[in-house]
């Protein structure tokens, strides 16, 4: 009996087992279904990481080209600003040559001016000493010495705006 009693016994054990093992299989099953879908979930993540890993891959090599091109650019626009710098002085030291030829020039034109008006008057004097002249001759005489004072100060009043042009032009361009 005591044997019946534990054959019964081992029979229902065997049944918790079996049971047991028919639920774990089950919960085995449905864990085996959970990794395969985690794993598929995590393949998808992983594959889109590496497509956006490939993106800002492909992102930053354009992005090194483009400041590869812009470095490049800057390049040659320094270079072209220090072909201009180079350029202005030469041509500050051709308008410095040009403005001393065009002082000298005023210079001896207004010495010339000078001295061709004394020069005038100076005949216009022996004219009148020398020769007889009526009222009308002195009168037209006079007339010249105004004209030519005029146009005397005339001339002096534009190489004095011509001097005043060359004076602006000294100034360095800011």
């Amino acid at each position: 009996m005591q044997e019946d009693v534990v054959l019964e016994y081992l029979i229902k054990i065997d049944g918790r087992v079996t049971k047991l093992q028919e639920e774990m299989q089950g919960s085995l099953g449905q864990l085996d279904e959970k990794v395969v879908k985690f794993q598929e979930e995590m393949q998808g993540n992983l594959d889109r990481l590496e497509g956006r890993v490939t993106k800002l891959q492909e992102d930053m090599q354009s992005m090194r080209t483009e400041l590869s091109g812009l470095q490049e650019r800057i390049a040659a626009l320094e270079q072209g600003q220090e072909a201009i710098r180079q350029e202005l002085h030469v041509l500050r030291e051709i308008q410095q040559g040009v403005i001393l030829e065009y002082e000298d020039r005023i210079w001896d034109s207004i010495k010339i001016i000078g001295e061709g008006h004394e020069i005038l008057n100076e005949k216009l004097d022996r004219t009148v000493e020398e020769c007889s002249i009526d009222e009308m001759d002195k009168l037209f005489i006079n007339k010249i010495r105004m004209d030519t004072a005029c146009l005397k100060k005339k001339v002096l009043l534009e190489v004095e705006e011509i001097r005043k042009q060359l004076e602006d032009w000294k100034r360095p361009a800011s």
